[in-house]
């Protein structure tokens, strides 16, 4: 993998420009992502000059790579995540019938059709064309996401359209089939690449007919995040508080990496606030993003039981750390201007001179649809604050980024 892979947040519909915010992806190595799991000590990485505010009015516009990726991947899935209050069941009643405990919902083996999909761009390598039987059997819905295994490999793919034919067959791009080929010959290999505009194709599998097991709880239960790093797992970790605020990443783990040791330096240094806390943490070296990153405007909260139990509650405000391919720190999200440039200001304070400028989120970092996660958790989709960083950012300065987010919002 490339050192930086940019994916949009989701996009609302093929004829409107995403705003809902960008992310990237960055490989990590072991003691990169230590911090998901620990809080570290941010007053060692608060040394250096204070850059001088000037930095701050010089910003440019995003880069174009950035921009035109908005226009390529703004998509709509003929089914959207639900609001929280939508509909008959609960998203927590809607994931204890169906994926709340091992056992409470059948997987389907089925074939992989050598036939690709059809009208399936190829920046797309994350969608899934299903029968309706299989679809009525997993109980998903199109939106929803449900995880394909072959062996030892694993990825989750987004139900996007209902297809006719075999009641056992499901179909993907080439490039979506070569999600699940990393141990074609019984081993693991890596050498292929791939890049969140065009998914890998270069695989034995891409022309070919297999069988896969569809599951739709998407994340491993009952893992430790040291077991899932071992194993190249996706996991879930929620620490249900009060509900004033939520703090979320969800690209945690190596997807991208430091966003989900802000969430626990964040909670950890404000204690007595009322914070609950969920991070999604996927691992496996080079493809933890690649198998793992599903948007946050199109991540299923049926599909996910603690996001579900989370959401079960909504909340006053949101914060969402992630990852983009820039070099500015972005802070969007639905919630009032004057909250965000508040956020924005305490974290330009606090970082060193060489810390990246930071700026209002705005065209797809803007992340104020309410259907991205940190909007879609809060009172009336409206209160989430979505923080963007770049690598080098997160690599040096996670935790003091951490602290300023948390400094502006509780010592406020």
């Amino acid at each position: 993998m490339t050192d930086e892979t940019t994916n949009n947040d989701g996009a609302q519909s093929t004829n409107t420009p995403a705003t809902t915010g960008d992310d990237s992806s960055q490989s990590a190595t072991e003691a990169e992502t230590t911090a998901e799991d620990t809080a570290a000590d941010v007053s060692a990485k608060t040394s250096g000059i204070r850059r001088r505010a000037v930095i701050a009015g010089t910003l440019g516009s995003p880069a174009l790579f950035g921009a035109g990726f908005a226009a390529v991947d703004s998509f709509g899935i003929p089914s959207m995540p639900s609001l929280i209050g939508v509909g008959a069941a609960s998203p927590l009643e809607q994931a204890r019938n169906g994926t709340g405990t091992a056992g409470q919902m059948d997987s389907a083996t089925v074939t992989v059709d050598e036939q690709a999909a059809q009208n399936l761009p190829t920046n797309r390598y994350r969608q899934l064309h299903i029968a309706e039987p299989v679809r009525n059997m997993l109980d998903r819905d199109r939106g929803d996401q449900v995880r394909v295994t072959r062996g030892n490999d694993a990825a989750v793919y987004t139900i996007s359209e209902t297809i006719s034919g075999d009641a056992s067959t499901v179909r993907t791009s080439a490039e979506g089939k070569c999600r699940v080929s990393f141990y074609e010959d019984g081993s693991f290999s890596d050498e292929r690449r791939w890049g969140s505009l065009r998914g890998d194709d270069n695989c034995s599998l891409a022309g070919e007919a297999f069988d896969v097991e569809i599951d739709p709880r998407v994340p491993a239960a009952d893992l430790s995040p040291s077991e899932a790093k071992e194993r190249g797992e996706l996991i879930e970790t929620l620490n249900m508080g009060g509900s004033e605020y939520a703090v979320l990443a969800p690209h945690g783990g190596q997807i991208q990496p430091f966003t989900g040791g802000q969430v626990t330096r964040l909670r950890s240094e404000f204690s007595d606030a009322s914070v609950t806390s969920w991070k999604l943490q996927g691992y496996g070296s080079d493809t933890s993003f690649y198998r793992w990153y599903v948007p946050s405007a199109e991540l299923s909260t049926i599909c996910y039981p603690r996001l579900a139990e989370l959401s079960e509650q909504t909340y006053d405000y949101a914060v969402s750390f992630n990852g983009i391919n820039e070099k500015t720190i972005y802070v969007g999200g639905a919630a009032p201007e004057d909250i965000r440039q508040s956020v924005a200001d305490s974290i330009d304070s606090a970082l060193p001179h060489d810390g990246s400028p930071v700026k209002l989120g705005e065209s797809h970092y803007a992340a104020d649809s309410p259907q991205t996660l940190v909007n879609r958790v809060t009172e009336s989709q409206s209160n989430g604050i979505w923080i963007g960083q770049p690598i080098a950012d997160r690599r040096k300065y996670s935790d003091l980024i951490a602290a300023a987010v948390g400094s502006a919002l509780f010592d406020g």
